[in-house]
């Protein structure tokens, strides 16, 4: 997976929790939807979530994203995560509908306690239908000297527990091919029950340990 680098010397973690969504818009003719999540601070390096495909207009995703941002973006009335929803088609992925979770709106907390959120989703016409389920949490970069450079990245790749390539989405191909591509994008959730905060913290001391 290629990783965006950035030199800032004051920044912080941005932890997004892609957990659920609910009354997703139905696309049409396919039987039962199979979703996944882009998310993005910045659109060239945008993170993909794991392929559900279970839950068809009610999809659980489970997934955490690691955005370095600035002091400056998490205090800033306007700083947002843009987050897009698609489903895998035969010929194309479909569009189902976007959030803007603008980070004000709920000011995530810098102490490792998640703050959760159930955005309105809209579809491609402006109307809203849907809701996604969010957690953010902020963490002081310095507090991740590992993490130093990276400006965005999935957890399970931070762990190193998959090491596969993500491809392009949008491409032309079966909704079998598809489904197994997200299958092994590196953008998997490391463990659904563990909470923001013991993600991090574990992966923390592992670093300790293995210096």
């Amino acid at each position: 997976m290629e990783i965006s680098r950035t030199d800032e010397p004051e920044t912080r973690i941005l932890e997004i929790n892609l957990i659920s969504a609910q009354d997703l818009n139905k696309i049409r003719p396919i039987r039962r939807m199979h979703t996944y999540v882009l998310a993005w601070v910045d659109p060239r390096t945008r993170l993909r979530s794991d392929l559900d495909r279970v839950g068809g207009e009610n999809p659980t995703w489970n997934d955490k994203f690691l955005f370095r941002v600035s002091e400056d973006f998490i205090n800033a009335d306007i700083s947002a995560v843009q987050i897009q929803i698609y489903a895998v088609g035969y010929i194309r992925d479909n569009f189902v509908g976007t959030v803007r979770y603008i980070l004000s709106s709920s000011s995530p907390r810098s102490d490792g306690i998640p703050c959760f959120s159930a955005l309105h989703i809209r579809r491609r016409s402006g109307r809203v239908q849907g809701v996604l389920n969010i957690a953010a949490t902020v963490f002081r970069g310095s507090d991740f000297p590992s993490l130093s450079g990276i400006s965005a990245i999935c957890v399970r790749d931070l762990i190193g527990k998959n090491n596969k390539t993500p491809r392009d989405v949008g491409s032309k191909r079966s909704e079998h091919a598809a489904s197994k591509e997200a299958a092994e994008s590196s953008c998997n959730l490391y463990c659904q029950e563990k909470s923001s905060f013991t993600t991090i913290t574990v992966f923390r001391e592992s670093v300790v340990m293995a210096g």
